[in-house]
C-alpha cells in the first residue's frame, strides 16, 4: 500500500512527537510501539501479536527477514527512495550482547551526508534514547556501521 508521502510526513512528525513514547526515567524505549503505529498508518498488521499488542523489536526484525513476510532486505537508498514514494520502509540493528534490538521507520525525505559513516543516509522517524527525525547514523551506533533496512512489498 502507497500514501500520500506528505501526509506520512506528519503522521512521523506527530509519532515523534508524543510525549507517551518517551524514555522512562528507568531507560525503558519504545521503538517498536512507535514502529507498530506507523505500521497502522499503512493498514500493516504484521507487527502485532495475537492479543493485539505490538511484536518487541527482535521479534520485528526476525519477522521481516522470513520469506513469507513480505519484506525485502534492502540498500538505504532504496529504503529511502521507496518511503518518499509513499510506501513503508524500515531501519534495523540487532544487538548480540544487548537483550534490545532497534527498530524505526524511514522518515519521506532525500538522503543526507553522515559525517560519521561518510556516506548519505536515510532519515528515519527515531523512537528511543532520543525522539526525532534524524539520519539514521544518529539513531544506531555508529561503531557497529550503518543499520540494515527493509521495505514492505507484500
Amino acid at each position: 500500500m502507497m500514501i500520500d508521502p506528505e501526509k506520512l510526513k506528519k503522521t512521523l512528525d506527530a509519532l515523534v512527537k508524543d510525549p507517551a513514547l518517551k524514555m522512562k526515567a528507568d531507560g525503558t524505549t519504545f521503538c517498536n510501539v512507535g514502529l507498530h503505529r506507523a505500521a497502522k498508518f499503512f493498514e500493516y498488521l504484521g507487527f502485532t501479536k495475537k492479543n493485539g499488542e505490538p511484536f518487541m523489536a527482535r521479534e520485528i526484525i526476525a519477522f521481516i527477514k522470513t520469506r513469507e513476510a513480505g519484506w525485502l532486505i534492502c540498500a538505504g537508498k532504496q529504503a529511502a527512495d521507496f518511503a518518499l514514494r509513499g510506501g513503508f520502509a524500515l531501519s534495523f540493528m540487532e544487538f548480540t550482547s544487548d537483550p534490545h534490538d532497534h527498530v524505526a521507520a524511514v522518515y519521506p525525505a532525500k538522503m543526507e551526508m553522515s559525517g560519521s559513516l561518510g556516506c548519505e543516509v536515510p532519515l528515519v522517524a527515531n523512537i528511543g534514547k532520543k525522539n526525532a527525525v534524524m539520519k539514521s547514523s544518529g539513531a544506531y551506533p555508529v561503531a557497529r556501521g550503518e543499520c540494515r533496512y527493509a521495505i514492505y512489498v507484500g
